[in-house]
């Protein structure tokens, strides 16, 4: 990562980020832009800290405003690097969708060999058809009703009522972010 990057990135994010992240992802910019410096453009240990750096980014900002970080960020890549980065990041978001579906489905989502399959197999346990969906519905279809039966779950465990073992978050912990 360029200085100049680092600048106009800082400058988005300063009011933007929580309180609890903010040390980690300025450390991590630093660390990105020493990495340039030290081995240049095209490091794989550059693109790794990118791809971190991101998934830090996403963790604490809106969509829109993660969105526009990351444009920020791979603005300056070079074609090596882009795919270096896009590669990493469909690894890590094949990652995260297997941990978010698992709880439903269990260890079937081993077997699944894309992303958007693992949220099909999810929606298809939810009881909805997502056989045709591309990966950004599918994902958020899979989401949206996950946290309807999570608050469905919440609400009736504050009447005192457990959820019910059909449920197909029946022992699933709610999370902070979907």
């Amino acid at each position: 990562m360029k200085q100049a990057t680092r600048d106009a990135l800082t400058s988005f994010l300063d009011s933007r980020l929580s309180i609890e992240g903010r040390d980690d992802i300025w450390r991590a910019i630093d660390d990105c832009v020493d990495i340039r410096q030290r081995e240049g453009k095209d490091s794989s240990e550059l693109a790794l800290n990118v791809v971190a750096l991101l998934g830090m980014l996403e963790a604490d900002l809106t969509p829109d405003e993660y969105g526009r970080a990351k444009s920020v960020i791979l603005e300056e890549q070079t074609p090596a690097q882009d795919a270096t980065i896009r590669c990493l990041m469909a690894s890590r978001e094949h990652r995260k969708a297997m941990d978010e579906v698992r709880p439903l489905v269990g260890d079937d989502v081993l077997a699944c060999d894309s992303t958007v399959d693992i949220y099909r197999i999810g929606l298809e346990r939810l009881g909805l058809d997502g056989s045709n969906a591309p990966l950004d519905a599918a994902r958020a279809m899979f989401r949206s009703c996950r946290q309807k039966e999570m608050a469905r779950w919440g609400a009736g465990m504050s009447t005192g009522s457990a959820p019910t073992p059909d449920s197909p978050l029946f022992g699933v912990a709610a999370r902070r972010k979907a």
